[in-house]
């Protein structure tokens, strides 16, 4: 028994220690498997978090409207308090979701852009297509005009609330064009609206509408901090790009492709950003400070490398818990193997990769940190070296050797030579002479 009670006294402060500060668990990368393609990025830094198939052609379904509402918001601004009479042919042959306008109303523009772009109503986004455009023709071509200036080159638009199904995009147009739109200041106040309030139309009471966007209108799949920016169901496939932004920190979201009728669109961004929120951080991974490599130096007898560093301090976003060396690698290229004296301080040579796990995440110049001077011994006995070794120095050795041979054969012949003919002198004035001698006898 006392075994036992001591036990329990032991074991006391364990569990009250992890009943305070339960462990926190990992959480799981969320499947895509829902969604045809997926792009999901860090705002602030436009790191690229998760993604499936971002550049393969989809059909865009609603999303379209995000780039027919940002147009609308760019030809409208500045003229909100415009009165609009509705015709005839702004309400003929709409479908899908429509407020239910007529021929005869009268509404503000800035009324018609709420209608349309935080409730969703075909029929408003009709109606403001006629009265900036003239025509869905035009409009379209200038939708399909300004998808090309922010960059979304395989995009095509067929319509402008979706409901053809024959509009093709990507993930990573569908990205350039949700970006664009958060910065529009005016068509963010409007797509992130929870409600708006539309005047009394034909003796009607004034109607609240809510924002069609279930990150926002909805209990059940409200995302905080989400900003937009639409959200949408077509037939066969629901699609939506969303931005959230919660104490300066911010995701931007595209989901296209999921199956139509059963919010897998919601539930999936509602996954995504609070993995993200809960297992992303920024990871400081250069400190212009930190030495990165070193490169050798010759011609010096002061130092024989010298520090590479670069002027800039890099932080990226990622997961918890990523590790330098292993997950987030450096890949150098620097210009040469080597540096010759004299070199000054910061000397541009080369730049650093850095990569997670296969992705580039930025490219940076790479300067030395220090000089080094000349050393004028070394230098002499390198250009007495190199003049040995050069071509010319060579040619020069063997042309010198040759010559050499050649004077000492021609002297070796012109000695021999004249030593013949001294001795043939001698030899010939002996005999002359023993002759003479005898014949004075």
């Amino acid at each position: 028994m006392q075994k036992r009670l001591f036990l329990l006294f032991c074991l006391l402060p364990a569990l009250l220690f992890a009943t305070l500060f339960p462990a926190v668990a990992e959480v799981q990368e969320p499947s895509l498997a829902e969604a045809e393609g997926v792009l999901f990025i860090h705002l602030q830094s436009e790191t690229e978090i998760l993604s499936k198939n971002a550049d393969a052609p989809i059909r865009a379904g609603a999303s379209v409207k995000a780039m027919s509402g940002l147009l609308l918001c760019e030809l409208l601004e500045g003229r909100t308090s415009e009165w609009i009479s509705i015709t005839d042919q702004m309400v003929s042959g709409v479908s899908g979701y429509r407020y239910g306008f007529s021929a005869g109303d009268s509404l503000s523009a800035l009324d018609l852009l709420y209608a349309a772009i935080c409730g969703g109503y075909n029929d408003a986004y009709q109606i403001l297509v006629y009265y900036t455009s003239g025509s869905p023709q035009e409009f379209l071509r200038r939708m399909n005009e300004r998808a090309k200036d922010v960059g979304a080159v395989n995009t095509r638009f067929s319509d402008y609330t979706g409901l053809e199904d024959a509009s093709v995009t990507t993930a990573s147009d569908l990205m350039k064009i949700a970006l664009s739109a958060y910065k529009n200041s005016f068509y963010l106040s409007i797509c992130s609206a929870s409600s708006y309030t539309l005047p009394t139309i034909r003796q009607k009471a004034s109607s609240k509408i809510s924002n069609r966007n279930g990150l926002i209108s909805s209990s059940k799949y409200y995302l905080s901090g989400c900003l937009g920016i639409c959200a949408g169901t077509t037939t066969g496939s629901d699609a939506l790009v969303a931005i959230a932004d919660r104490n300066g920190e911010g995701y931007a979201c595209v989901i296209l492709g999921c199956k139509s009728g059963e919010n897998h669109h919601y539930t999936l961004a509602n996954r995504l950003f609070s993995w993200a929120y809960s297992s992303h951080t920024y990871v400081k991974i250069i400190d212009k400070k930190d030495i990165l490599c070193e490169i050798p130096v010759t011609v010096s007898d002061q130092v024989s490398s010298l520090p590479v560093k670069t002027d800039e301090n890099f932080s990226a976003y990622l997961p918890y818990g990523a590790e330098i060396g292993t997950d987030v690698l450096f890949s150098f290229r620097l210009n040469a193997s080597s540096l010759e004296a004299p070199v000054e301080d910061h000397t541009f040579v080369g730049y650093v990769a850095v990569q997670y796990k296969g992705t580039n995440l930025t490219i940076l110049p790479l300067y030395t940190s220090g000089s080094a001077e000349r050393s004028n011994l070394i230098s002499r006995i390198l250009r007495i070296k190199n003049l040995t070794e050069s071509r010319r120095a060579r040619a020069g050795l063997v042309f010198f050797l040759l010559s050499m041979g050649v004077w000492i054969g021609l002297e070796f012949f012109f000695s021999y030579r004249r030593r013949h003919k001294w001795d043939k002198y001698y030899s010939q004035k002996t005999e002359y002479d023993i002759h003479k001698q005898n014949k004075q006898k």
